[in-house]
């Protein structure tokens, strides 16, 4: 029995390394001294409502667990919310009657697909010296490989820590993630790799 759960165990970190991979590939910040902010909205620019729904959510958590006041921005603005639609100046007073005074933006830069299929294949090793009469057996001899899927979907992140109201840029961070396959799976390793970044050079300081 003890075999078994140590063997179910191993299998289930094999198949987690295996998922969606993220790393931070540059970052800027406007001065060695972290800031400390009241409350921080979390604003993720997408027009995919249930991806900003999962990530703005995740960043929020994992901030709250680091020991700052943030809020998802769906909590006052609506998931269908985009500049063509809801004027800046109106998020602007929404931020202001919240009471912010940071925002943290996150936004898609791009997403590459590199996947492509390799069929399978025949290949033939015949038996030499084999006669007409054993021609069924040589069928045996015939080995199909299966095709396969190779590479992987890249989606490139930019994160960005503004002060409110005056706008002014604290923090920008740029993310690579790949081997996306499942949107919470890929959520869960940004935000967590976003917030050890943001805390763990004390960005924010709680």
């Amino acid at each position: 029995m003890k075999f078994k759960i140590i063997t179910y165990i191993v299998l289930f970190s094999i198949l987690a390394a295996c998922g969606s991979t993220t790393k931070m590939t540059a970052t800027w910040r406007a001065s060695d001294q972290g800031a400390s902010f009241k409350k921080i909205a979390v604003i993720g620019i997408a027009k995919n409502a249930d991806a900003r729904k999962i990530v703005e959510g995740l960043v929020e958590q994992k901030l709250i667990a680091a020991g700052i006041k943030a809020v998802a921005a769906l909590e006052f603005l609506p998931p269908n919310a985009t500049k063509d639609n809801i004027p800046p100046e109106v998020v602007k007073q929404l931020l202001l009657v919240e009471g912010f005074d940071a925002v943290l933006t996150i936004s898609l830069l791009g997403k590459e697909d590199t996947r492509r299929y390799v069929p399978g294949s025949v290949v033939y090793a015949p038996y030499y010296g084999t006669s007409f009469y054993d021609y069924y057996g040589q069928m045996n001899n015939y080995m199909y490989s299966t095709g396969y899927t190779t590479g992987s979907v890249y989606f490139f992140l930019e994160s960005n820590i503004f002060k409110y109201p005056g706008g002014e840029l604290v923090w920008s961070g740029q993310s690579e993630s790949y081997d996306v396959t499942d949107l919470e799976n890929s959520a869960e390793m940004f935000s967590s790799v976003l917030v050890k970044e943001i805390i763990g050079s004390k960005v924010l300081v709680p």
